[in-house]
């Protein structure tokens, strides 16, 4: 049985992380002409996430050194980083537990994101409140400045959160003795923990949230839960990045276009998905 690899899976993260949170934004601002104010708010997402992406690098390295014994477990079991943990959801004991797949999870990802966000585009209502970019900037400039880098920092700093809450939870499960129901209902009070912080950042980032307060309340709770229960990151990710390119497009174009595009794209997603699956279910039958 292969090992588990956290640095290697925490590297492999930070470059994903950099395209999508300094390359992209960096695109944007060079071809889209995004002005200076603009690209001082990229800078500070961009730090946001550097912090989030060192904060795991090292819980990475200590976790490493508790399975090593350099650590004391007693004292340091709770330190833990969660990129894709099934063995850690809400859902290991159960027989769902064997669709928790990478595929699987990025593949529900995108649909979920997807479609949530073609509900809030269709009744105006978001969960997520938008960076803004004040100046000079054309359609697609704005539209991935409105995305990228927040959705990315934002998420990485939750999953920076989530990771401590799972690894309390695991390490204060074992130590105790207690079983699957008592640590099933210390993640959803974890999830409500998280949500809570998730709340505070946006109250931070964007004032009063006045009637966005529901929303984005749901937001957290939601996006934390899913973390918990599938052991990743990947469908709050993907969420938050269609409900911010989204909910910006549908500012600067009518509603109905971008929802005519969104349906577009779950049918295609869709059809690949079932494409795929046949030709895969065809193949080995023959």
């Amino acid at each position: 049985m292969v090992s588990d690899k956290p640095l290697i899976k925490v590297a492999f993260l930070i470059a994903i992380t950099f395209f999508t949170a300094l390359t992209l934004p960096t695109l944007g601002l060079f071809f889209f002409g995004a002005a200076e104010d603009s690209l001082d708010k990229a800078n500070f997402y961009n730090s946001f996430a550097s912090y989030s992406l060192l904060a795991l690098l090292a819980l990475a390295i200590l976790e490493e050194a508790v399975k090593r014994g350099a650590l004391n477990y007693k004292k340091f079991g709770w330190l833990n980083v969660l990129i894709f943990e099934p063995e850690q959801s809400m859902l290991k004991e159960t027989p769902l537990r064997k669709y928790l797949t990478f595929s699987n999870v990025l593949n529900a990802g995108i649909i979920f994101g997807l479609a949530i966000t073609l509900l809030g585009v269709a009744s105006q209502t978001f969960f997520v409140a938008l960076p803004s970019t004040e100046f000079q900037v054309t359609e697609t400039g704005q539209m991935i400045l409105a995305t990228e880098p927040a959705a990315s920092s934002e998420t990485l700093f939750m999953l920076v959160i989530c990771s401590i809450l799972l690894g309390i939870v695991e390490w204060y499960v074992k130590t105790r003795r207690y079983g699957e129901t008592t640590r099933v209902i210390l993640l959803m009070f974890s999830t409500l923990a998280a949500m809570g912080i998730w709340v505070g950042i946006h109250y931070f980032r964007y004032g009063s949230l006045q009637t966005q307060f529901f929303a984005t309340l749901m937001f957290g709770f939601i996006g934390s839960f899913t973390v918990f229960l599938t052991g990743s990151p990947i469908i709050w990710y993907f969420w938050h990045f269609f409900n911010n390119i989204f909910l910006k497009a549908s500012e600067l174009f009518t509603s109905d276009i971008v929802v005519t595009i969104i349906g577009f794209l779950i049918f295609i997603y869709l059809f690949i998905l079932i494409l795929k699956k046949l030709l895969f279910s065809k193949k080995s039958m023959g």
